[in-house]
């Protein structure tokens, strides 16, 4: 058994061709090592199908209504979750596409392609080891 993401000793499953994971890394206390027990955990030919909020890169690019709305989730809950966990509090707003290639790069994805769908609250990603 080794030492999870959690903090909890886990049992490490066989390599799988395929994970789904949606909206959990921004709220998640270490999402960092999330996507490397997730890239881990997938065969060298599989892939990651991510769902994430469709958060634009900058706050004015988030204004309006949808925006207020998510912004205040954030602050209410996804944030604050992961920040009383000592977690770096990136927030509902806190996964634009930009920081979802670089945590992914970071934790040894080769391969990020946004799936083009109409859906004013959710992006979809594939990404491959």
């Amino acid at each position: 058994m080794a030492r999870g993401p959690s903090g909890v000793h886990e049992r490490r499953p066989q390599s799988r061709p395929e994970a789904r994971g949606k909206a959990g890394r921004r709220d998640a206390a270490k999402p960092r090592e999330l996507l490397r027990s997730i890239r881990a955990a997938l065969q060298p030919n599989g892939r990651y199908v991510c769902l994430e909020i469709n958060a634009a890169e900058t706050l004015e690019q988030n204004a309006g209504p949808l925006g207020s709305f998510l912004y205040g989730f954030s602050v209410l809950y996804c944030m604050t979750s992961s920040l009383a966990e000592h977690g770096e509090g990136l927030g509902t707003m806190g996964m634009p596409e930009s920081k979802v290639r670089a945590l992914c790069a970071e934790a040894g994805f080769r391969k990020v392609q946004r799936v083009p769908m109409e859906n004013p609250f959710n992006s979809l990603y594939e990404v491959w080891p």
